[in-house]
């Protein structure tokens, strides 16, 4: 069936002239199947499955390239996870850029940092472990050696001297095992309000009959006002014999130790001072590490193995305070503990450090 043709003609004008006339007309059904209208859909048809193609070739490069990029990165970091663990904690993650994969390369390698910190550490332990053990062993081996070689006699003398190194072995395995119910404490601190002024009292009164015997002055200085402080009364019990037993080790008869309380910025201040030898400047940065002595021969003979500062750095660090230390050479030591001031609701309240 033929169908009517339907057209309108629009003449073109520019500045009042006529250039020209668009012509536009519905040709019907026919007009579809014209060789212009198939070669048209022809060229459009043609046109979209280029550019389609050429849309997936691209996508697919750039996905490529994308992933292995993503790929290579995240390769460097399981190389590196797998050097550390195989304990080679000195590899570190280069990963450049700004992302979340450049995040998580710092943050590993700030593990790897600590991790690198705690196995030189664990090694040092271990080391000055074995240390302080093979001596007083190989003493007494020598000595049981020199007793079947008919060597020495086993008289009272070097029998006493087998009986000290037994003790001082015993005692270097008495502070090992502080030191790690110390670290274990650091987890289960209980805290609770705790007022200083009867709790030092408490304890210059435990301590004075011993320094009496050794002829040291023990000086009890409380403020008028009430100190109470957020701590765990087991814990602060425990460095506080460390620091005074550290201090009339060192004072000689006559001397005196002082015991004070003050407070200032929110913070409790404990400070336990000697008359004593005092420690020498280059000394003070490691008084508090394991197994580090002042003077290892006087220590020795003192009976001392280096671990008393270090559980007292541990237990106040377990109740959120920190530790000081100052020394004059022939002058004496004055160590201060640092505890923060306890606030009205935290009665009866436990914290935990999982540090």
């Amino acid at each position: 069936q033929k169908q009517r043709s339907q057209a309108a003609a629009y003449p073109l004008y520019v500045q009042d002239e006529q250039v020209g006339v668009v012509e536009i007309a519905y040709l019907g059904q026919q007009g579809l199947w014209s060789a212009e209208a198939i070669l048209f859909r022809r060229m459009v048809l043609i046109s979209a499955v280029i550019t389609g193609l050429l849309a997936i070739l691209a996508a697919a490069y750039l996905g490529s390239k994308l992933a292995r990029r993503l790929t290579g990165r995240l390769a460097v970091l399981a190389a590196a996870a797998e050097k550390w663990g195989r304990g080679h904690f000195t590899s570190r993650v280069c990963v450049s850029g700004d992302d979340e994969l450049a995040v998580l390369g710092e943050t590993m390698n700030r593990m790897a940092s600590r991790l690198e910190a705690q196995s030189d550490l664990r090694k040092k332990l271990t080391s000055d472990i074995s240390h302080e053990l093979r001596t007083p062993l190989s003493t007494i081996q020598s000595y049981l050696e020199a007793f079947r070689d008919g060597v020495l006699p086993p008289d009272e003398k070097h029998l006493s001297a087998v009986l000290e190194e037994s003790i001082r072995l015993g005692s270097l395995i008495t502070d090992l095992q502080r030191l790690a119910e110390a670290e274990y404490s650091r987890k289960a601190a209980q805290f609770e309000q705790l007022s200083l002024n009867a709790f030092l009292a408490a304890e210059a009164d435990r301590y004075r009959p011993f320094m009496q015997q050794k002829e040291i002055n023990l000086v009890l200085e409380l403020p008028d006002g009430e100190v109470t402080v957020q701590a765990d009364r087991g814990l602060l019990n425990q460095v506080l014999a460390n620091l005074l037993m550290n201090a009339a080790k060192y004072t000689p008869a006559g001397g005196q130790v002082r015991l004070s309380l003050t407070a200032a910025d929110g913070e409790a201040v404990i400070a336990v001072a000697d008359t004593g030898s005092g420690i020498a400047a280059e000394h003070l940065p490691h008084i508090f590490e394991r197994f580090y002595r002042v003077d290892p021969s006087r220590t020795r003979a003192t009976g001392g193995s280096g671990i008393g500062l270090a559980i007292v750095r541990e237990l106040t660090e377990a109740m959120h305070g920190r530790v000081t230390v100052e020394s004059t050479p022939g002058k004496g030591s004055c160590f201060r503990l640092y505890l923060p001031l306890a606030t009205d609701n935290a009665k009866g309240t436990f914290y935990g450090n999982n540090n």
